[in-house]
């Protein structure tokens, strides 16, 4: 099969805390995120444990890609910051070129937000413009709706918005609301 373009075929991003708390999940508007949407908080925990076991497991080996049928997983560790970022995509995109996306979307979200990784508590509200960066920068198509939006019209399921929803629950954990 031949090799797709990358903006086109990501279908949802991520970025995590290496403690596991998600601060963004961002979904294209493909049918594959669409349908996978409602499972974003449960992806990114399951993500969060994927990257301790292997750091656990596999010391000197970073977690890079995982294959699923016809989805690849590219992770992109940021040791310094305790970041994860993740793009969930069509595995016949280009690695490098994912990896490329991967490591621009990483700068960006430092240079637009790593002043704030440091606060004892991060609001989750900060990142919620992150997929506009992204759109800009020609990381995900410009006609990508917001998760939220998404969530509200899509699945029409009359949910918090994905952002609140992990505000709320991780505040609970936190014993912070």
């Amino acid at each position: 099969m031949p090799h797709l373009a990358i903006r086109h075929h990501i279908y949802d991003i991520y970025v995590i805390k290496t403690s596991g708390i998600p601060l963004f999940a961002g979904c294209t508007g493909s049918e594959y995120c669409q349908s996978n949407m409602s499972g974003h908080e449960l992806v990114s925990g399951y993500f969060s444990a994927l990257h301790a076991f292997s750091e656990e497991a596999y010391q000197d080996q970073e977690l890079q890609t995982m294959l699923f049928g016809e989805i690849a997983i590219n992770f992109w560790i940021d040791r310094e910051h305790e970041l994860i970022f993740i793009f969930v995509h069509n595995r016949h995109a280009e690695t490098p070129d994912i990896r490329k996306h991967l490591e621009l979307g990483h700068s960006i979200f430092l240079e637009r937000y790593g002043h704030h990784l440091d606060d004892d508590l991060v609001k989750l509200s900060l990142f919620e413009d992150f997929q506009q960066h992204l759109r800009v920068a020609g990381i995900i198509p410009h006609e990508m709706e917001d998760t939220g939006e998404t969530i509200a019209n899509h699945l029409n399921t009359g949910q918090e918005p994905l952002l609140r929803r992990w505000m709320r629950n991780f505040g609970q954990l936190l014993g912070l609301v």
